[in-house]
């Protein structure tokens, strides 16, 4: 399931500044001809391996925090780890990379060159339901998670996943944590017909963030909200701020 939460790379949380050695936690992700991915913990049946495409040139450890990633940089992977394409993806979205303990699927997280949702997430035609999860922070309730509903009708998510593919995207804007950004979300479980899930956050007032860095429109939230019936009105209450427009 994937969390797009975890903005591979970028978000190495990097401990003791104080010390003589700093310490990062890195996340389990790649950098392949330019573009970042960040592991799904998904398995991939060889069946669907096409063809080995690189291989991993470096582990970076824990005691690496100020390296410039480079291509073949990946965590938690062995040098010399096979990366291969898979036959229902084109590379540029999803990779598999393979080691003693099978192939994992990994999704991409950041590729510069891409300027909108579809450069980032292809998954025009591939979307079978679309459920809103909200983190139970949100509202300070028992830990746990929310549905606040599931999209299945077609119509509706074929209007959804028209407006992600045509989004812009912008890396470097985030929700300001000062006026309470981080609790002003919900992810977006979308479920592809082949079974995997994508599970980006989503923050209806600001801007329309959706990860890794696609703004949605506000007429996503608007359809979103219909669909969603009675808790269709919790995108409009779960927002820290009015809406920036960006």
């Amino acid at each position: 399931m994937l969390l797009l939460a975890v903005a591979a790379i970028t978000l190495a949380a990097c401990e003791g500044a104080f010390s003589s050695s700093a310490h990062c936690d890195w996340a389990s992700f790649l950098v392949h001809d330019g573009i970042e991915y960040h592991s799904l913990d998904v398995p991939v049946q060889p069946a669907a391996i096409n063809e080995k495409v690189g291989e991993v040139l470096h582990e970076v450890k824990s005691d690496e925090c100020e390296r410039e990633l480079r291509d073949g940089d990946a965590a938690h992977v062995k040098a010399g780890s096979n990366i291969v394409s898979l036959e229902d993806y084109d590379p540029s979205f999803r990779l598999g990379v393979q080691t003693d303990e099978g192939t994992t699927l990994y999704q991409v997280s950041r590729n510069d060159e891409a300027t909108k949702g579809g450069d980032l997430l292809q998954i025009d035609g591939l979307v079978a339901s679309i459920r809103v999860i909200e983190p139970a922070w949100v509202t300070g309730g028992p830990r746990g998670r929310t549905t606040l509903g599931l999209v299945k009708e077609q119509e509706i998510i074929d209007k959804l996943v028209q407006n992600i593919l045509t989004a812009p995207v912008d890396y470097e804007r985030f929700p300001p944590e000062e006026k309470g950004g981080f609790d002003a979300q919900v992810y977006l479980e979308i479920r592809l017909s082949d079974g995997t899930t994508l599970e980006p956050r989503y923050w209806p007032g600001f801007s329309g963030r959706m990860d890794p860095g696609i703004f949605l429109p506000e007429q996503f939230r608007k359809t979103l909200a219909g669909a969603l019936e009675s808790n269709g009105q919790r995108l409009y209450e779960i927002q820290a701020d009015e809406r920036d427009e960006g």
